[in-house]
């Protein structure tokens, strides 16, 4: 929802927009928010080339805005380039505990030391919902470091500044110097990345670099710090070999072959571990088969045995059962012919 009413008039300019102003906010913008009860996002941000002229939201318009919506659902607030000073500022830190905001834009509104500290005081007690708040583009001098510190403590906050510096817990490396320099109106820049490697090739004229980028453009027209011209930085690598050709001890095609050395008897190593690895499995294997088969030829041997045996015995049974039966044959035989002889 955007909207701001036409203050060009040629007499009393600044009073008569005041007056359109804060009637148009009074009788048009507050009835609708306190009416629709869905709506979450509310968008009252001027024109950013008008941010600086007279006009717009003031104290006293924040103060009937912030009287409507505790009674709201708006989530997201932008009141980005109005002119909510000081003044402003204390009114909406002094109400966030009690609205439902869960970001904030106000980007170039005015605000400085003294709203800086309204808002690291609010923020200090963590009793809102508040998770963004941008201040970019505003100079609260040295509330910086109170904001900072507020921020710190803060459990729901995330990102104060702009979109592309955070604050808290999971902050990057180089946040806050870098956010300090937003709250300060300040260009801000991110740290020198490493400095790249030298060619690791012979010869000379190679180069090492190292770069930074900016995180936050200030307003140079209206006397702020502007931000460096140097974002890139280059320096000139030795060469690496002598006048041979042969790599210098510690230079970079030095330690290019020393790495590729290393690496290959890294492998080699490896490889060498591996096929004696191989060869004490395929050991182990043929051990434990050869001993699986010589149990197996001794468990046949003594199967073998017992049936041989088994057959010698049942063999000398019959032989004594054979035995038996002629004994008792030629037994029978003498008997029955003393019989013969006695009757005679």
């Amino acid at each position: 929802m955007r909207g701001e009413p036409n203050t060009h008039t040629s007499a009393c300019p600044e009073l008569f927009a005041h007056i359109i102003t804060a009637l148009f906010y009074v009788l048009r913008i507050l009835p609708a928010v306190e009416m629709h009860s869905a709506l979450t996002s509310l968008d009252l941000s001027r024109d950013p080339s008008r941010a600086h002229h007279e006009g717009g939201l003031e104290a006293e318009h924040i103060q009937l805005l912030v009287g409507v919506l505790p009674n709201s659902s708006v989530q997201h607030l932008s009141l980005a380039f109005n002119r909510v000073g000081d003044a402003g500022a204390e009114i909406i830190a002094d109400a966030l505990a009690s609205l439902s905001l869960t970001s904030l834009d106000l980007d170039t509104t005015g605000i400085n030391n003294k709203g800086g500290k309204f808002f690291a005081a609010a923020l200090e007690k963590n009793d809102s919902d508040l998770e963004t708040i941008n201040f970019s583009h505003n100079n609260v001098g040295g509330a910086a470091d109170e904001l900072i510190s507020a921020a710190k403590k803060n459990s729901k906050l995330k990102t104060v500044g702009d979109e592309g510096t955070t604050l808290g817990r999971r902050a990057p490396s180089g946040s806050e110097p870098a956010l300090r320099s937003i709250l300060k109106g300040q260009c801000a820049t991110s740290e020198w990345s490493d400095w790249s490697e030298c060619p690791d090739k012979c010869g000379p004229g190679g180069k090492k670099s190292r770069s930074r980028k900016v995180l936050h453009m200030p307003h140079s027209k209206h006397g702020l710090k502007t931000c460096p011209q140097t974002l890139e930085q280059a320096k000139v690598c030795p060469d690496p070999c002598d006048s041979t050709g042969k790599p210098k001890l510690g230079s970079t095609v030095h330690q290019k072959e020393e790495r590729a050395r290393l690496a290959s008897e890294a492998a080699a190593k490896q490889t060498a571990e591996e096929t004696a690895a191989a060869a004490e499995q395929a050991r182990i294997t043929a051990e434990v088969a050869a001993a699986e088969q010589a149990a197996e030829d001794e468990a046949a041997a003594v199967k073998q045995a017992r049936v041989e045996a088994d057959e010698a015995a049942a063999a000398a049974a019959a032989e004594e059962e054979e035995k038996a039966a002629a004994h008792l044959a030629a037994k029978e035989k003498t008997e029955e012919e003393g019989e013969l002889l006695g009757n005679y």
